[in-house]
């Protein structure tokens, strides 16, 4: 298929879309966010969140090979808020991949967070996936469905001109003799707004960061390498919004130069250094949410971006040494959005690309059917004294 038909379908796609309500392109449907309210002081209640998925990557390409996930993943849990800037959760998360009868994670859930005047930390299971803001080449959306825990520490800032998300992952801990590394992921998403904070028009300054480390001295594995791989990206943001009864709703463009370094203590990886530049263009309408967005990489890795936008294949075994130097990508993206009622949002996504090394057009779908329910269960007052 050539650049041209691909065009021409994505352009007819567009006017088979029906119309509906409208809600703003942010990825809040796979963002997990732990709110606090003065109102639910010394309350306890019951909270359950659910994600019905289906996502469908139909790629054919060597760098990653097309998968489909289709299945729900569950959180129940109690929320407690012993006072106006405390929440304390206590719960699990069930996650159900249609097809097999078992689950494919099944684990506990807590977390303390403390919140005031735009501050907040979390002790814990924090908010993680979509919530961070990355783009995908440094952190894969995949990851709202496959990893939707990360436990550790999170700082975030949440300010009029300020939006800044620090967090440690530890995801796999290490005792005496343990057999294998320990594995640790840290990042930093921050989105600095240097013009029009209260204006139609915004610049602003993005700067993100994701460090992915294997170490560790205590494991039995003391000969085998250090690994430490690192991706940044800055940038710069223009937005236009546009008044509430026109069509044309918002027009953003972002803009990232983005690199990758190894700055492990002996060097395994195809390369050691990388970059790339991404381009995206987002038009929000009253009834549907456009993007096309372009990547431009040389000798990218990223261990926790989304693989399309990589220059090797670290999952598949028969392709271990296959190296692609440079890729280009050109997106473009149909998203639609409804909210069915209180508490429950649909999300339909239609994703086609043209790879222009294989002069190919590849895409992917989603469906995701997100539902959160609060209800009280009581009211409790800490009296706990000194």
């Amino acid at each position: 298929m050539t650049i041209k038909k691909f065009i021409t379908i994505f352009s007819v796609a567009i006017c088979l879309i029906s119309t509906s309500a409208f809600s703003q392109l942010d990825n809040q449907i796979l963002s997990t966010e732990l709110p606090i309210n003065a109102k639910d002081t010394n309350k306890l209640l019951f909270s359950f969140n659910s994600l019905n998925f289906l996502r469908n990557t139909e790629y054919f390409g060597p760098i990653e090979f097309g998968k489909t996930m289709f299945g729900y993943s569950l959180n129940p849990k109690l929320v407690y808020y012993p006072n106006s800037f405390i929440r304390i959760d206590l719960g699990g998360i069930f996650r159900k991949d249609f097809g097999t009868s078992d689950f494919k994670i099944v684990a506990p859930t807590f977390s303390v967070k403390i919140s005031k005047n735009g501050y907040s930390g979390i002790f814990g299971n924090f908010e993680g996936g979509m919530s961070h803001q990355f783009i995908e080449p440094l952190f894969n959306i995949d990851y709202a469905i496959t990893k939707p825990l990360e436990n550790g520490l999170q700082f975030k800032i949440n300010k009029k001109r300020i939006f800044s998300d620090s967090w440690i992952d530890w995801q796999r801990m290490i005792y005496q003799g343990s057999p294998f590394k320990e594995e640790i992921t840290a990042g930093t998403s921050n989105l600095f707004t240097i013009l029009g904070a209260d204006k139609k028009f915004k610049i602003a300054i993005p700067l993100q960061a994701i460090v992915h480390h294997f170490g560790g001295q205590i494991d039995t594995l003391r000969s085998t390498r250090i690994s430490t791989l690192i991706n940044l990206a800055a940038g710069l943001r223009f937005t236009i919004l546009f008044s509430e009864g026109s069509f044309v709703k918002e027009l953003r463009s972002d803009n990232y130069y983005v690199t990758y370094h190894d700055e492990s203590n002996r060097k395994v990886e195809a390369y050691k250094d990388g970059y790339g530049i991404y381009l995206n263009l987002l038009m929000r309408t009253k009834y549907i949410n456009l993007m096309a967005s372009y990547w431009n990489g040389m000798e990218y890795i990223a261990p926790n971006g989304s693989q399309i936008f990589g220059s090797t294949n670290p999952i598949e075994p028969t392709l271990s040494t296959y190296k692609e130097p440079s890729r280009q990508l050109l997106f473009l993206r149909l998203f639609y959005e409804k909210k069915i009622y209180k508490g429950l949002n649909l999300e339909v996504r239609y994703e086609p690309f043209y790879e222009f090394n294989r002069k190919a057009v590849d895409f992917s779908y989603s469906i995701y059917l997100r539902y959160n329910l609060n209800v009280k269960l009581a009211s409790i007052k800490n009296n706990y004294t000194e």
